[in-house]
């Protein structure tokens, strides 16, 4: 049987400073889905590997609160974004760990960062969770540039982004529940989907750059097919859908719920498990590369802010600890080596992933 290590090899704490962190023990989960809640005790090994790695100072106000709301890689690996409360998107090179540009021009809370599919094009959004200072603005920036080369802006935020495959179409989720498309070439509206009830939280196209997903806060995920404009399908998730992903080149979709995480199969509309053993609102799932495995936050209510990592073949679970806060994003590097998660505690931490016979 394949086993699955997770080794913890770099924390990067923001915020002025940066600090290696590590755990010697990490719980591995052996129980069935409806009662994973049962694990034993085993060792990391290669504990060498946990070492600080530099400093990176993010500005702050004068209480002190910032944290990544947002974060996504390069499509390549090589770098990575992150959008914080003070409306910074800031740019990296993944294996230093370096700043490599900072885009400014929000004045809200980053909602939201993506990507195009040639790493050319990043896009963020942006919004303020209390509408005292709204700056409900989409923003593209050119990566060669470091400009900002298109502004779209909203009478509501945008909650999440996503370009189609073919990097022609951005979809905006809507904190009104209208699903926008936006034509990157021309900078224009192309469609609205009125269908959502509630905002729409998570957007995130199929293998098919004709299928898009939207999870909603109105108990809902809609399929929608963005050359009809039809609605193919609807998966009811009663509590509302927070984290939500596509399993790479498939249908398979999962969507993090209230205390669980539900998978699909978007093609039918029938779920094909269900995750247990969270706590509240899951804000956060992501499949590996090779759709082998889901990593998620363990739920806003988790005191132990963990993440969970499901061998989706044996249906066990990974624990790992270290955050000391809500985690907003948790993520797989491109090439699946590694898994990053963004916390509430001001702190990106990187978690090995080592694959053994």
């Amino acid at each position: 049987m394949k086993k699955v290590r997770f080794e913890i090899y770099v924390s990067v704490f923001l915020l002025g400073f940066c600090c290696a962190s590590r755990s010697n023990q990490l719980m591995v989960g052996t129980s069935a889905t409806q009662t994973a809640e049962t694990f034993e005790t085993i060792t990391t090994q290669n504990v060498s590997r946990i070492k600080e790695v530099g400093k990176l100072f993010f500005p702050t106000p004068a209480n002190g609160l910032n944290w990544v709301s947002a974060f996504a890689f390069s499509p390549n690996g090589k770098m990575f974004a992150c959008g914080d409360l003070l409306g910074l998107v800031t740019l990296f090179d993944t294996e230093t760990k370096s700043e490599i540009s900072v885009f400014r021009g929000h004045s809200s809370m980053i909602l939201s960062v993506t990507f195009n599919p040639t790493g050319t094009l990043l896009a963020s959004s942006s919004g303020d969770p209390d509408n005292l200072n709204p700056d409900n603005s989409v923003r593209l920036w050119d990566i060669a540039s470091k400009t900002q080369v298109a502004q779209i802006d909203e009478a509501y935020k945008q909650l999440d982004l996503a370009f189609s495959p073919d990097g022609r179409t951005l979809a905006l989720a809507g904190f009104d529940g209208v699903v926008r498309l936006w034509d990157v070439d021309k900078q224009a509206l192309k469609t609205e989907f009125k269908g959502h009830k509630n905002w729409v939280g998570r957007v995130q196209f199929g293998a098919y750059s004709d299928i898009l997903a939207s999870s909603s806060g109105d108990g809902t995920i809609k399929l929608w097919n963005i050359k009809s404009g039809a609605l193919t399908q609807t998966l009811s998730v009663p509590d509302g859908t927070w984290g939500m992903a596509f399993k790479p080149n498939s249908s398979v979709l999962a969507a993090g719920e209230n205390d669980t995480v539900s998978i699909w199969d978007s093609s039918n509309g029938t779920e094909l498990i269900r995750l247990a053993g969270y706590e509240g609102a899951v804000a956060s799932v992501n499949f590996s590369p090779d759709g082998t495995l889901l990593v998620s936050d363990s739920g806003f209510e988790n005191p132990n802010h963990a993440l969970f990592i499901w061998d989706l073949a044996q249906t066990t679970k990974t624990v790992l600890s270290g955050h000391t806060d809500i985690i907003e994003t948790v993520l797989f590097s491109p090439d699946g080596k590694f898994i990053v998660s963004a916390s509430r505690d001001d702190t990106l931490r990187f978690w090995g992933v080592t694959r053994e016979s």
